[in-house]
């Protein structure tokens, strides 16, 4: 898991647990759930949550379900309270999620079973942040650590922006005046930054540390996080899973171009943060 990503889970991840504190519940299954009976679990826990009327709970943020065959944790971050609509599909989208899990644990465990290997537990983590936000949006990403009982795990990246407005969600190139030339100019900063992180892990070269593992692959091929910078300038980053541009022992990238290199100016407005 990338450094700046850990970060960001444990300061959220710590404002929610004191939350659960102060509620004294938790959510989700302690241990394996019946078959036949997942849809019918998911679909009452998302009700709850779609249709009740008031303030989010901090156990709308959570899903968790351990079991001998399956490790399921979701976390949603507390400044979601203000994007309800928000909260709803991400949660929809976990509930998916975990259904598939479900049951992939189930067969697996079951294959092992049948050949007689020892019991392994299938594995997946989301947490989303808030990374940015002006009075017009929200950025949400997510880190996503998923096992599904090969060699290793998987890390994949998400992002949501949130027009408050509209309150709905809204694709990145609604962001920009002119979306061909911020994709443009974005795209050329993201190759040359790409490769200077790939020769400082290759030792100062890019090299060809496989196929296409030396190309600068699609800027919109992966999530952009935006960040409001903090100590620091707010900035765009772009989310590289493994594989995608070198070797798994390289990790995932995290790719970062300062708004200011030429892009506060391309987006629109409302989008900005203010100074």
């Amino acid at each position: 898991m990338p450094c700046s990503m850990k970060a960001m889970f444990a300061s959220t991840a710590a404002a929610a647990m004191l939350l659960l504190t102060a509620c004294g519940q938790d959510r989700g299954s302690g241990g394996d759930v019946p078959e036949g009976l997942e849809n019918q679990s998911l679909k009452a826990e998302r009700a709850s949550v779609d249709d009740r009327q008031g303030p989010v709970l901090a156990t709308d943020l959570f899903i968790r379900e351990t079991s001998p065959t399956l490790d399921f944790v979701w976390h949603a971050p507390p400044e979601i309270a203000g994007a309800p609509g928000a909260l709803s599909s991400m949660r929809a989208e976990a509930d998916t999620a975990r259904a598939e899990m479900q049951k992939e644990a189930r067969e697996f465990s079951q294959m092992l079973a049948e050949e007689g290997q020892d019991p392994r537990q299938l594995s997946y983590r989301q947490d989303w942040t808030l990374g940015y936000e002006t009075p017009g949006l929200m950025n949400f990403t997510s880190e996503t650590y998923r096992y599904d009982g090969g060699a290793h795990g998987m890390t994949t990246f998400d992002s949501l922006f949130w027009d408050k407005e509209a309150e709905a969600a809204v694709d990145r190139s609604a962001l920009f005046v002119n979306w061909p030339q911020a994709r443009e100019r974005i795209a050329s900063l993201f190759c040359e930054n790409l490769d200077r992180m790939r020769a400082d892990r290759r030792g100062g070269e890019v090299g060809d540390d496989g196929p296409g593992f030396s190309d600068c692959p699609d800027v919109t091929d992966f999530p952009w996080a935006l960040s409001n910078g903090g100590i620091g300038e707010p900035a765009l980053t772009v989310l590289v899973e493994p594989y995608a541009a070198g070797p798994y022992a390289e990790g995932s990238y995290e790719v970062t171009i300062p708004l200011s290199d030429g892009l506060r100016g391309a987006m629109k407005t409302v989008y900005v943060p203010a100074g």
